[in-house]
């Protein structure tokens, strides 16, 4: 999700500032602004000029293909959008925030680059995180011994056995740690993606905490995402040097919405944070939601 986009692809992504002319579908499912998480932030010193009625100067872009992200599990409503028609339903959002498509490279501000998807990491059918066979007991303690003597009969236990390796154990261990790296490795994944990165790892100081267990749970959840980074297009079309203005991750849980459906509704609500910082507000939302 860090990439940015190669200048020797750059001068044909020109042409396709025409998809944001695109119409927009109607709305097709419920308003999902109530369940969209959504982090934007600004980069280099970028802010928004206003004009006297207080509404936002006109800044022309360009679309970039930035990449396709998804599971193993088959989803339609994913799997079959193309980038001309995720960028389409897009268009409308950029549009609201005074952001208008150019097809003249000599005059495009910004290289908005697109990528969408799902999260979520291989698991077995229960949704749960598989951790193999369960752990070996370990062997019974050897019994007390009784022996006899002029003095009469005394009771004596085994001195404790000196601890060895269990190779079973050791193996299993093992297996558990790798799988627990595996799993924490994929969860920092997906939480740089959906952009939930900075409060994971402020929950990881307290990794037994409701809120660590219910963050967790909620990036391990298959979301739908769609990531948006604008570049500057001048800077990167003439001196080949990759300068970020802004970037909004935006997401909704996968479970009970088709992507298709609810990727206008993510957009409308995402797009007011379009090239604006959201200062944590949406962070803050997030967690007093998983609270």
């Amino acid at each position: 999700m860090r990439s940015t986009p190669r200048p020797s692809s750059f001068v044909r992504l020109a042409g396709l500032a025409l998809l944001a002319g695109l119409a927009a579908r109607a709305p097709a499912g419920e308003d999902n602004s109530e369940v969209t998480a959504v982090f934007a932030t600004v980069h280099n010193g970028y802010t928004r000029a206003k004009q006297a009625d207080g509404s936002f100067v006109t800044e022309t872009y360009s679309f970039g293909e930035g990449g396709f992200s998804g599971t193993p599990a088959k989803d339609k409503s994913l799997d079959e959008q193309s980038f001309r028609q995720v960028a389409g339903m897009i268009a409308p959002g950029l549009a609201r925030q005074g952001y208008v498509s150019s097809f003249d490279a000599e005059k495009t501000q910004l290289l908005v680059m697109v990528y969408w998807g799902s999260t979520g990491a291989d698991q077995n059918p229960s949704g749960g995180y598989d951790l193999g066979a369960a752990p070996i007991t370990p062997p019974p303690p050897p019994p007390v011994t009784v022996s006899g003597g002029r003095g009469g009969a005394s009771v004596s236990a085994a001195p404790p056995p000196v601890p060895s390796v269990n190779s079973q154990q050791a193996a299993y261990d093992a297996m558990t740690s790798a799988q627990n790296r595996k799993r924490d490795a994929q969860n920092f994944r997906n939480a740089r993606i959906l952009g939930y990165e900075d409060l994971l790892a402020q929950s990881s100081s307290r990794p037994d905490s409701r809120r660590h267990q219910d963050l967790v749970d909620e990036i391990e959840d298959t979301r739908y995402f769609v990531v948006l980074r604008a570049f500057d297009f001048q800077l990167l079309w003439k001196e080949k040097k990759h300068k970020l203005l802004w970037e909004v991750h935006y997401s909704l849980r996968a479970r009970d919405h088709l992507f298709d459906e609810s990727l206008e509704a993510m957009t409308r609500m995402a797009s007011r944070y379009f090239g604006q910082a959201s200062d944590g507000q949406e962070a803050l939302d997030l967690c007093e939601r998983l609270q």
